[in-house]
C-alpha cells in the first residue's frame, strides 16, 4: 500500500517496496501536480485535472492495453474526468466529475 503525504511524497508498506514493511518508507515516485493516491495491490493517484495514474501490479490490466505492471505513474486511458477514487483489493471505482 501506499500512501502521499503532507509534504506531496509517498511511502509504502505492506508486500511493497520488497521486501515486506511494516512502516512507511518513502519510495521516490514522480507523481503528477495535485495528485492524491488511493491504494491497493497497485496504487493509483487522482490529479486535480481528473486524471487517474497508476502504478505497481495489477491483477487485470489497468491502462487501455495488456500491460498489468507499472513502475512509475502511467496515466490511465479514460475519457472522462475523475472528482473521487475508491479501491478495494481487485477494483478501483471512481465517481465522475459530471456526477
Amino acid at each position: 500500500m501506499c500512501g502521499l503525504t503532507d509534504a506531496g511524497g509517498v511511502e509504502c508498506w505492506g508486500a511493497v517496496p520488497t521486501p515486506a514493511r511494516t512502516s512507511p518508507v518513502p519510495v521516490p515516485i514522480p507523481l503528477p501536480a495535485g495528485a492524491r493516491a488511493v491504494a491497493l495491490d497497485g496504487t493509483c493517484a487522482l490529479t486535480d485535472a481528473g486524471e487517474v495514474h497508476c502504478w505497481g501490479s495489477w491483477v487485470v490490466p489497468m491502462f487501455g492495453d495488456s500491460a498489468r505492471n507499472a513502475p512509475a505513474p502511467r496515466r490511465v486511458a479514460s475519457p472522462v474526468a475523475f472528482r473521487q477514487l475508491s479501491a478495494g483489493t481487485a477494483h478501483l471505482c471512481g465517481v465522475t466529475a459530471a456526477d
